[in-house]
């Protein structure tokens, strides 16, 4: 296999990683878990494509993805109940989501929000950091900053409307 061919390859498994880890996070409710198996897919996808040809990266990936969380949820001794019909439901949504048109699509949303995140203050920017990013609760991240928990959520009220603004408005421009 040519190295360009492998690097395309390489470069769409990258680029389908939110919505892959998404899925995984569907799928056994563990982010870090959820990162790591996104990261052994890919390996295992360098693996494949240097033997054969995938026609399809981001469609063969979920289905690893799928099958190791499976197996984790297996080894987890059951614990995690899992509903057949959601499980063909979140399917059908991700695949969707898997799409070369709707991977552009996330793509510029996440360029988006990069850039709206740099607009905000820094103070407003480092709160969303450590409380969606580090998991910090408001009381931790108001202690941090010496200000009140109900000032920290309304900081976190208002960039979250700012954001999301911001990044509407990036995506309808041309």
């Amino acid at each position: 296999m040519s190295i360009e061919k492998n690097s395309d390859v390489l470069q769409t498994a990258f680029d389908s990683r939110p919505v892959l880890t998404a899925y995984a996070y569907s799928l056994l409710k563990d982010w870090s878990l959820s990162q790591d198996i996104f990261q052994e897919a890919v390996i295992a996808l360098n693996e494949k494509q240097q033997s054969s040809e995938i026609a399809n990266p981001a469609g063969w990936l979920k289905s690893v993805i799928k099958n190791k969380s499976i197996d984790i949820i297996r080894k987890r001794e059951r614990t995690v109940k899992r509903n057949e019909q959601i499980s063909i439901l979140l399917d059908k949504k991700f695949d969707a989501l898997l799409g070369n048109e709707m991977l552009e699509v996330h793509k510029q949303k996440e360029q988006a929000l990069h850039n709206c995140m740099a607009k905000l203050t820094p103070d407003s920017r480092n709160i969303i950091i450590d409380f969606y990013k580090s998991r910090f609760s408001c009381d931790k991240i108001a202690d941090i900053y010496k200000k009140s928990t109900n000032a920290i959520r309304l900081i976190l009220s208002r960039s979250r409307t700012e954001l999301r603004q911001c990044v509407k408005n990036q995506m309808e421009q041309p």
